[in-house]
């Protein structure tokens, strides 16, 4: 994932859409369902089979879902920092996290070992890692599909700023691509039984259920001690960022934690080496400072919705990844340089609750 650095123009956009909230969401549900018409594939992005419809198929896997639901909903990032326009605060199972690439055969077999709740009894497989690298490579790649075509349709209606729009746009294909890569790497693998593709960073089982649900690839912009993992201003093509896959699985009686990156991934290095020397309750503590801080699409059970939202330090923190965005003005303001380092420097993970802590366990009476 690229910074914007486009700050003032997204400001721009944003004026484009002034007045009634309810007649904006409405305008912009539009335009999205345009850009995600337009955005449909013509063929599975994992057998390469032309397809007139596709499976709705799930990142968080729908059995860890329905682990925190209430009366078949879970809340959403969105339930604690209201984003504009049209992002809901709740989402019913069947459309929480899902996207539409690849067909019903190869959703239900290629994804068999890791859509299992007994597979992780165990350390993952190398080959579950695969997989789960697959869906999150998927899950990016519809998102920046969707959002290339959001910015076609605002071309289209916004006469006159279609430069803006266009460098927004560049940015988005050069995530794409390089999320293109890693689901081919992700495909390969899988061809294999038994694969060295990926570096399994932490794999714990507790023995309780936690009130939040997340899968999904995160770039990790500094260590623990403020050091740059991904220079997300580097606009170089030739420079890739690197993603660190992070799950939370709420199984029936336990939880799931696992992270890891690609093999022979030296980018991360000084990160886990850091991370390994932890206590258990303080990893647990930085993977919820990392999810809670740069992740948009986890899932929350109604009370610990609440929970963060009487607590203002950790509300602050959510959602922080917008401070990312910033004009090469803003970049060369040490001082806002050093209020961005002072957010997402690793160390600053005690300022979040920690919602993965026992404390905050699911009571299933």
């Amino acid at each position: 994932m690229k910074a914007l650095n486009l700050k003032e123009n997204s400001d721009k956009l944003n004026s484009e859409f002034t007045g009634d909230k309810i007649e904006i969401n409405k305008t912009m549900s539009r335009i999205m369902r345009e850009a995600k018409n337009r955005a449909k594939p013509s063929s599975c992005l994992i057998c390469g089979k032309e397809q007139t419809s596709f499976c709705n198929s799930h990142t968080v896997p729908a059995f860890c879902l329905r682990n925190i639901e209430k009366d078949g909903k879970v809340c959403t990032c969105n339930s604690i920092v209201k984003y504009p326009f049209y992002i809901k605060s709740e989402n019913g199972i069947n459309e929480a996290g899902t996207f539409r690439l690849i067909c019903r055969e190869c959703d239900s077999v290629v994804f068999q070992e890791y859509e299992n709740p007994k597979a992780y009894n165990e350390k993952p497989s190398s080959k579950i890692l695969a997989q789960i690298a697959l869906k999150n490579g998927l899950k990016a790649i519809s998102k920046r599909m969707d959002e290339i075509k959001m910015y076609d349709v605002l071309k289209e209606k916004t006469i006159g700023k279609e430069n803006f729009i266009e460098g927004i746009q560049a940015i988005k294909e050069m995530d794409y691509e390089e999320y293109y890569t890693s689901i081919r790497k992700a495909k390969s693998l899988l061809k294999k039984d038994d694969n060295d593709g990926y570096y399994l960073i932490y794999y714990k089982l507790l023995d309780y259920v936690t009130p939040i649900a997340y899968q999904g690839q995160i770039t990790l912009y500094l260590d623990f001690d403020g050091n740059i993992i991904n220079d997300i201003y580097c606009y170089n093509p030739k420079y890739k960022t690197k993603e660190l896959h992070v799950c939370i699985f709420p199984l029936e009686n336990k939880t799931a934690i696992i992270l890891f990156v690609n093999n022979n991934e030296t980018r991360y290095r000084s990160f886990y080496k850091k991370f390994k020397k932890l206590s258990e309750e303080e990893k647990l503590s930085v993977i919820n400072y990392i999810v809670l801080l740069y992740a948009e699409d986890y899932f929350l059970t109604e009370d610990i919705k609440q929970v963060i939202d009487n607590d203002k330090t950790t509300t602050k923190i959510i959602g922080q990844t917008s401070m990312l965005s910033l004009t090469t003005d803003d970049l060369d303001d040490p001082n806002t340089l050093s209020n961005i380092k002072d957010i997402f420097i690793l160390s600053k993970h005690k300022n979040a609750t920690n919602i993965l802590s026992e404390k905050y366990k699911l009571n299933r009476g």
